[in-house]
């Protein structure tokens, strides 16, 4: 099995333009091989593999008492404290999964339902729950959050240098629902030019259609400015599921289902059914 799982992450990797997955976690299990940590869900025809990006703090297990569909979904924690130890140090406030990489200028298709328990504590300061991670980059171009009122942010990141500044696309009056699945659509394109594009639909588990949030073209999404030389064009993005948040002591927990990503779209509909 070992063996299996190590080719076949690597063959996703080397043919990332042919990369899709479809994660529901039914048998979904945890494996460490060669000290990564990899997210196997073998519950459909070809088995799909999520790398959990932790840098030490706490890994996502396959949660079944609550899911967005099936049996069971994923859930990723970060207690108050670790052995004792408050988490007020940034390496044990984030535990994200991570999906191989495709590049950047091309069209990219995201689907996924995300659940904040009824009790998800407003963040005391930045909380990013699904980002789009360029390599090298610093920060995330593209990023949804919560702010200190848990309202849904979205932002990206288009500055030359490695943390340049966000810009805010889009912040909600309202607290993000808690309690309940939310399911979000996502197609977006990076640019180092202007001809990126980003667009997010959001609806509550709930709801039979869908409400468009950001519908923004002709962008520049992504890092132009990058270490060793690297050629952006040429460098991958990777979109994260989970919790990763500025150092806190607050409890957090949030749950992940039903997670689709591919570059063309084959796997959803070009625009999601909206409500009038």
């Amino acid at each position: 099995m070992k063996i299996i799982c190590i080719l076949a992450f690597f063959l996703f990797v080397g043919n990332a333009s042919a990369y899709q997955a479809y994660i529901d976690n039914e048998n979904a299990y945890g494996s460490t091989i060669y000290g990564n940590y990899f997210w196997i869900d073998d519950s459909i025809n070809d088995e799909k593999y999520l790398v959990s990006h932790t840098d030490g703090a706490y890994l996502p297990f396959r949660y079944s008492s609550l899911s967005r569909n099936g049996q069971s979904s994923v859930k990723i924690q970060i207690p108050s404290s670790r052995n004792g130890i408050p988490n007020s140090s940034f390496p044990y406030n984030r535990s994200e999964i991570q999906l191989p990489g495709l590049p950047l200028e091309q069209e990219h298709w995201v689907k996924f339902s995300v659940y904040f328990q009824s009790e998800f504590p407003d963040p005391d300061d930045w909380l990013c729950f699904f980002q789009v991670w360029q390599e090298y980059a610093g920060t995330p171009p593209i990023g949804l959050y919560l702010n200190e009122n848990s309202e849904l942010r979205v932002n990206i990141r288009n500055d030359a240098t490695l943390t340049g500044p966000a810009l805010n696309l889009y912040t909600d009056t309202n607290q993000i629902r808690k309690g309940e699945w939310i399911d979000f659509v996502m197609s977006f394109r990076g640019s180092l030019d202007t001809e990126g594009y980003l667009k997010v639909w959001r609806k509550p588990a709930s709801s039979a259609c869908y409400e468009s949030i950001v519908d923004r073209s002709q962008i520049s999404i992504g890092k132009s400015v990058l270490p060793n030389d690297e050629v952006a064009q040429e460098l991958v993005i990777y979109p994260k599921f989970g919790l990763y948040r500025a150092g806190s002591n607050l409890n957090h927990q949030v749950w992940f289902d039903e997670i689709k990503y591919n570059e063309t779209g084959p796997l959803f509909y070009s625009t999601p059914p909206l409500c009038q």
